[in-house]
């Protein structure tokens, strides 16, 4: 197997990455989601006169992060491509990105936030860091989910390489694959918990930069009457936008199901400080 140098890995990330920005419609509206999702959730966190601003270095900082999670993948798959079997390039896209911020920061160790960063999104943290007190988490958030879409990416690149095709979702609930990972915005996705006849629970999660927050749980139940009652609750803590977004997107993804069409819709929201697991250690000594 050849190697390719660092130069080259460069070239082909460079050459694949305009070829899917001329020719894939897909890429494209991916691109424009994560630019006006970043934008919305930090706007809000600057003074007027800088919003313009922000908008102008955005599109630079996310295309090279997008080209610094492409490259990463592609330096894995060139040093050891063994590693990656053709089981873990089939599986679902959702589940498959899911797995990518912890496969970065295994690959890359204590220099994950150093390798992960391109120089753009440097300069506009820096800018941002001096101005705006508390941003860094939110910036590094960003720094770290628009590199896994350049991942995820080079993987499915990779897939096409190897002949593969990725597992059929299907509508097996009310609303989403639970074989999948459903992603709602580049941040926040659902996994599901609990699925039966008449009620299914799905968590909902959000990629940090450091690792992975429970931010909601939703809850859809469904009674003899031909009526869904869909529960969310969320985290009070997070920004109205963020919040927003999160509840807009499970509501049109159930409002979208086939399987909801001749249903009664019931929506009741609820915000919730904070959760936590508690596990109960039952006692088997029956003595």
């Amino acid at each position: 197997m050849t190697i390719l140098t660092a130069e080259e890995i460069y070239s082909y990330t460079e050459n694949k990455l305009k070829a899917h920005y001329q020719n894939d419609s897909n890429k494209n509206e991916e691109l424009s989601r994560l630019l006006d999702y970043y934008n919305l959730m930090l706007v809000e966190r600057v003074r007027d006169e800088d919003k313009e601003r922000l908008r102008d270095e955005l599109f630079q900082t996310i295309t090279h992060q997008i080209f610094n999670g492409y490259f990463l993948v592609v330096e894995i798959l060139n040093r050891a491509k063994e590693e990656i079997s053709n089981d873990n390039l089939e599986q679902p896209v959702g589940v498959l990105t899911q797995q990518i911020p912890d496969l970065l920061r295994g690959v890359t160790g204590e220099d994950f936030e150093s390798t992960i960063t391109h120089e753009p999104f440097r300069k506009l943290s820096s800018w941002l860091i001096t101005e705006y007190e508390g941003i860094y988490p939110q910036l590094m958030d960003l720094a770290v989910n628009t590199a896994v879409v350049g991942s995820k990416w080079a993987f499915l690149d990779e897939r096409e390489k190897r002949e593969l095709t990725g597992e059929n979702q299907v509508e097996l609930t009310l609303f989403a694959d639970p074989m999948d990972v459903t992603y709602l915005n580049p941040e926040t996705y659902i996994t599901a918990d609990i699925l039966n006849e008449q009620a299914e629970l799905w968590t909902i999660t959000r990629t940090r930069y450091n690792g992975f927050e429970k931010i909601g749980d939703l809850t859809l139940i469904k009674s003899v009457l031909n009526d869904v009652r869909l529960n969310i609750s969320i985290k009070a803590n997070l920004p109205e936008a963020e919040r927003n977004l999160v509840i807009d997107g499970l509501i049109q993804k159930v409002k979208e199901s086939n399987l909801l069409r001749e249903l009664n819709l019931q929506i009741t929201i609820t915000a919730v400080e904070e959760y936590f697991e508690i596990i109960n250690e039952i006692d088997n000594d029956l003595e």
